[in-house]
């Protein structure tokens, strides 16, 4: 038999009249028609691995670069350092990258960040570009300021902050940008000046990514089969009559929210109903 190769767990060879799937316990099942709906490499634990991927080339099909996805950020030092220290504060934000933006909770974590802004983003970030996360969105610091020099000349800014914001982060991330000794001083000692400096931290706080977690993290992968070689009506091969790839395997990656989930049941489902069409007497 031509046109086979050894893939991890299985060995699997096009016929003229079918495909033959060989187990590694030397089992073999034989079909007219075959669905590929092996996932990507996300959460390997629960076996994924990339056969799909593998099975794909061999049948001549292209696979996109591919990437983990909807997974948390690695941060550099000395934000890293930072992060640590806010492990498990969460704050409502709005994360930004080119013209893509999310907003949703962004969480510290020993790593760096997550929480489901961050997983959405990270859809979008490919190792390079830098985000931008709002603290503070829908809101505008300069107007607190405005209010608390009028009415509250005599208290701490520090304090004041801690009104608006967790007390970690006013004391683990506001005091390290802008200084312990200026957050202790009353707010109409405050200059304009350091009121900009803390705009920028809470409204336009910039980061440079080390790198996703990895695919253990990754609730999905990024990239997969080229679907300009998959029809979009049966999810049936272009290459390869009677060959389906479904799910993640493609080269569709979702939100958050049930997404891929759908994807998945949405794509089985209509691979099935093409196949049952066609075995229809």
């Amino acid at each position: 038999m031509s046109n086979f190769a050894v893939i991890q767990r299985f060995l699997k060879e096009k016929l003229d009249e079918g495909f033959v799937v060989r187990l590694k316990d030397k089992t073999i099942f034989k079909c007219r028609k075959l669905i590929v709906s092996t996932g990507g490499l996300s959460i390997p634990k629960f076996g994924s691995d990339g056969f799909g991927y593998k099975l794909a080339r061999q049948f001549g099909h292209a696979v996109t670069e591919l990437d983990p996805a909807l997974v948390g950020l690695k941060a550099k030092e000395p934000l890293l350092t930072i992060c640590k220290n806010l492990s498990g504060v969460s704050l409502d934000s709005k994360v930004t990258i080119g013209k893509q933006s999310f907003r949703e909770n962004v969480l510290f974590t020993h790593k760096g960040f997550s929480g489901p802004a961050i997983l959405q983003i990270s859809l979008h970030w490919q190792t390079k570009g830098e985000i931008v996360i709002d603290f503070f969105p829908d809101q505008n610091m300069s107007e607190y300021f405005d209010r608390w020099r009028r009415e509250k000349t005599k208290s701490q800014v520090g304090t004041l902050l801690k009104t608006l914001f967790p007390s970690r982060f006013v004391d683990g991330f506001i005091s390290h940008f802008i200084g312990e000794e200026l957050l202790a001083k009353k707010i109409g000692e405050w200059s304009k000046k350091s009121e900009n400096q803390l705009n920028q931290y809470v409204h336009r706080f910039s980061f440079l990514p080390e790198e996703t977690e990895g695919y253990l993290k990754a609730e999905v992968t990024r990239g997969g089969v080229d679907v300009n070689e998959i029809s979009s009506k049966t999810f049936e091969s272009k290459l390869v009559p009677n060959l389906y790839f479904i799910g993640e395997v493609l080269d569709v990656a979702g939100w958050l929210g049930g997404y891929n989930f759908q994807w998945a049941w949405s794509s089985g489902y209509v691979a099935a109903q093409s196949i049952a069409s066609k075995d229809k007497p």
